[in-house]
């Protein structure tokens, strides 16, 4: 049981390595920037289409 919840708790956060679910800071900050162009990417073509479909509505 205390093996079990030690590589639980070292696969959370591995201080040997110094990442937090498998990934350093510098990778967390690479997904976190990615994904805040993706959703605002993805916001823009939503209210692109949106703006599109409203003047296309009689």
């Amino acid at each position: 049981m205390g093996s079990r919840l030690s590589a639980l708790i070292d696969a959370i956060y591995n201080s040997k390595r110094r990442e937090f679910l498998g990934r350093d800071g510098a990778r967390w900050g690479k997904l976190g920037i990615f994904y805040f162009f993706f959703y605002l990417g993805l916001g823009g073509f939503f209210c692109t289409m949106l703006a599109v479909f409203m003047v296309l509505s009689p």
